[in-house]
């Protein structure tokens, strides 16, 4: 071998020692960003830097895999001087041969001819074209045997090719980026778990700090918001079998003029298959987009609605309500959200239960005083008329109304004695009317002997339409019989402007206070009854009296004259006769 031959080793094993230095470089580079930062995007830009520079290549690009693997993100770029970024261009993989063979097979790929390769579509191959490419390199990273990105390196010289070499050192990088992906999503899943967990774990503490109802559910949705966030969000609580009222919101004054609206909504669901699931089976229901749900039912709140979230809240396997989140963004809810949204559910349901049991401690407290209150007042006084009166007040302390009417049985009809809140009040006072007809909720009140409800008794009874009946304004109805003993005595009406007002609750109080009622009528009725069968034996007695004195006084009166009328035939002395007529008339006149 000559001298000659011997220097031109000498140099080639030479540059090769110095580019295996700087490779080797690049990676202790790349591997002390891995162990120095946490900064993912800080990692990816040193490694894409690397590549460029040690690949002598044009720009490389690291993508990732979006969640739903439709897609590449690309989120570092590095190349030559001036060369513009690519950063947040986002590559769909559906139409991209290239790197759909490259996540399928976990294996690097070069193409060669890439402006005019069918492994490119075509709006790849004129971008390459337009910047003069050459040569595409696509190398994974991989993690737990799956591609979660990709290096996207090229060259603009004609002619050149990736080497064995190159395309090694790109994946030695990937490895140690894609160790440093994983490594970072580890930590931020770490990192999310504990601030999870603190939520939750406060969450859990300011549950049990209050028995306030409203408190523990605007705690609740505050809560939710940390760690799902909604654009809206509501509390419902069963009510009965198939009806659930909204307790507390959030986030609808983004979205509704008044928002107040979105709390107090009573709806029955029975017919609405995704909520009958949530209440009845006790499962969470997603639904990704509302518009493509035929059994959805737009309310006024929830126009912006798209991406729905429901959680049962049960307690010893009884649902007792559930929580909605609503997004504007349709399919914005995971499977993770959602796991996230059920771990607060069995705090919130027995924090809800014992508030719950909590007021109505203090309601039924509350109800009974009234109640009491109410009892005392009725039996204040015997008057009929002052009896009438307390009922419409004390009614009013018990169960609301916009208007009420006390109404008395007469044989086959009722006769308004009292009423509250009319304009017309007058002109009812008084009135009678057939009760048995079809259009009238008085003839069920008397068949049934228990309260009737009805949401909307304008709708469904059309004289509730006429004048005299409120033009139809009013809508939520009651009707509570007045029972004494076992028999019917009358009823209270009792009327809402709003629809679906009352509740069975409201029912089960107007019964117990109309049972109070109906006995302060009876006694007052026996009272008035009474009073008058004593004056109308003080009349007879008086009467009678009377008869005695003018018969005593008859009596009297004809003994004298018989007395005179024995004198006269008895003797024939003058003077004798007028002494016993004088003394007579004297007696008898009281002269």
């Amino acid at each position: 071998m000559s001298a000659s031959s011997d220097i031109h080793s000498l140099q080639a094993a030479l540059v090769r020692a110095e580019t295996q230095a700087r490779r080797l470089n690049a990676l202790n580079r790349v591997a002390q960003a891995v162990s120095s930062t946490r900064d993912l995007n800080e990692i990816l830009e040193i490694a894409a830097r690397e590549i460029v520079i040690q690949l002598d290549a044009h720009s490389c690009g690291v993508t990732l895999v979006n969640a739903a693997r439709t897609h590449l993100d690309v989120v570092a770029f590095a190349g030559r001087e001036g060369e513009p970024s690519t950063v947040g261009v986002v590559i769909p993989l559906e139409g991209n041969p290239g790197s759909q063979q490259v996540i399928a097979t976990r294996q690097s790929l070069v193409v060669a001819d890439a402006q005019n390769s069918p492994l490119q579509n075509e709006a790849a191959r004129e971008i390459f074209r337009s910047r003069g490419i050459t040569c595409l390199l696509i190398t994974p990273m991989v993690v737990r045997d799956e591609v979660i990105g990709t290096f996207g390196v090229d060259i603009d010289e004609v002619g050149r090719v990736f080497t064995a070499e190159e395309v090694e050192l790109a994946v030695t990088i990937a490895g140690q980026v894609s160790g440093a992906i994983e490594n970072a999503r580890l930590y931020a899943e770490t990192q999310q778990r504990y601030k999870e967990t603190e939520i939750l774990r406060a969450a859990n503490v300011a549950l049990t700090q209050s028995l306030d109802l409203d408190t523990i559910l605007g705690t609740l949705l505050d809560y939710l918001q940390q760690i799902v966030p909604y654009d809206s969000g509501s509390v419902f609580v069963l009510e009965g079998e198939c009806c659930l009222m909204a307790r507390a919101a959030r986030g609808y004054e983004r979205w509704v003029e008044e928002p107040s609206r979105a709390v107090g909504v009573r709806f029955d669901f029975w017919d609405i298959p995704h909520i009958r699931r949530v209440i009845e089976d006790q499962v969470t229901v997603v639904i990704p987009d509302v518009k493509e749900n035929p059994h959805w039912v737009v309310a006024e709140t929830a126009v912006h609605v798209r991406n729905w979230l429901a959680v049962p809240l049960a307690v010893g396997g009884k649902t007792i309500g559930m929580y909605s989140l609503d997004k504007v963004q349709p399919g914005y809810f995971t499977v993770e959200h959602q796991r996230l949204a059920e771990n607060l559910a069995a705090q919130a349901a027995i924090a809800l239960q014992n508030a719950t049991l909590y007021r109505d401690q203090q309601v039924a407290r509350e109800q009974a005083e009234t109640l009491r209150s109410a009892a005392q007042a009725l039996g204040s006084t015997l008057s009929l008329q002052d009896v009438f009166r307390l009922i419409l007040s004390e009614l009013r302390k018990v169960v609301p109304y916009d208007s009420c009417s006390v109404q008395q049985l007469d044989g086959n009809m009722m006769v308004i004695v009292g009423g509250h809140g009319f304009p017309n009040l007058d002109e009812l006072l008084g009135a009678r009317f057939d009760f048995s007809g079809p259009d009238d909720p008085a003839g069920e009140v008397v068949r049934v002997r228990h309260p009737v409800i009805i949401a909307d008794v304008s709708a469904r009874f059309k004289h509730f339409r006429d004048e005299t009946h409120g033009k139809g304004r009013v809508h939520g109805w009651m009707g509570v019989p007045l029972m004494f003993g076992e028999r019917l005595t009358g009823m209270l009406t009792l009327d809402k402007l709003e629809e679906n007002f009352y509740t069975p609750d409201h029912a089960q109080l107007a019964q117990a206070f109309a049972t109070q009622a109906a006995t302060a009528i009876e006694n007052a009725r026996l009272f008035d009854e009474t009073q008058r069968l004593l004056e109308e034996a003080r009349h007879a007695k008086e009467t009678a009296e009377t008869l005695r004195t003018r018969a005593e006084t008859q009596a009297r009166r004809l003994n004298a004259l018989n007395r005179v009328a024995q004198a006269v035939s008895s003797t024939r002395d003058l003077n004798e006769i007028l002494e016993i007529a004088a003394r007579e008339i004297v007696i008898q006149l009281d002269a």
